[in-house]
């Protein structure tokens, strides 16, 4: 799930919710209580999260890929 890959990709890259919030021009609250999955995360704050991180467009999903059954 998109939480998770943001989650290890600050740890990974020593970045802080902060300084993400302030790359992406996106509310620090409102990234912090869509982590703790509290609020919702649109399609276009993921894709400003994704150029923020330097990530492919389409790399954070809303939901997690279905496994193949």
């Amino acid at each position: 799930m998109w939480i998770e890959q943001v989650q290890e990709w600050l740890t990974k890259n020593d970045r802080t919710q902060a300084w993400l919030s302030r790359k992406a021009g996106v509310s620090a609250f409102h990234l912090n209580r869509c982590l703790q999955g509290k609020e919702n995360a649109s399609a276009r704050f993921l894709a400003k999260l994704e150029i923020a991180m330097g990530l492919a467009a389409g790399t954070l999903k809303l939901w997690p890929a279905e496994d193949a059954a």
